[in-house]
């Protein structure tokens, strides 16, 4: 059964950039990010936000990862967000993709693009700078 789990970088960083998802293999998952100021009670008066996070482990075809538009406002909320995907215990993917283009790789280190680690059975791949309000599908297909 696979799972999703976010998680910002360990320096404290409001907003996380990246946010980092971490998708483990082996079955699909569903995760809703919720986001708020961070402090205070806006929450109360709805002013938080979710992001929907969709991973659908295809077997032999590969990973689907879609990441949701943000719904809902709050005060300083971010409208660009760089993401950082580790899918643990996957196969090595022939190509990557978001949103139907072809992200570079493997390159380690660089802000857009994916690397593989066959030891570690490791796919992580960086999408750069994404609108928060549009939708995100990160492709990876054996």
């Amino acid at each position: 059964m696979g799972g999703l789990l976010p998680y910002g970088p360990h320096e404290p960083v409001r907003p996380p950039d990246p946010l980092i998802l971490t998708v483990w293999g082996g079955g699909a998952g569903r995760f809703r990010l919720y986001e708020d100021r961070g402090d205070g009670l806006g929450y109360l008066g709805r002013s938080f936000a979710f992001t929907r996070i969709v991973h659908d482990d295809r077997g032999r075809r590969g990973t689907l990862v879609t990441i949701g538009p943000e719904r809902g406002r709050f005060p300083g909320r971010v409208h660009r967000r760089r993401w950082e995907l580790k899918l643990i215990g996957v196969a090595r993917p022939a190509t990557v993709t978001l949103n139907g283009r072809r992200l570079p790789g493997p390159k380690v280190g660089t802000k857009r693009g994916w690397s593989y680690h066959a030891t570690k059975r490791t796919l992580v791949i960086r999408t750069g700078s994404l609108s928060t309000s549009r939708m995100a599908r990160i492709n990876a297909a054996a």
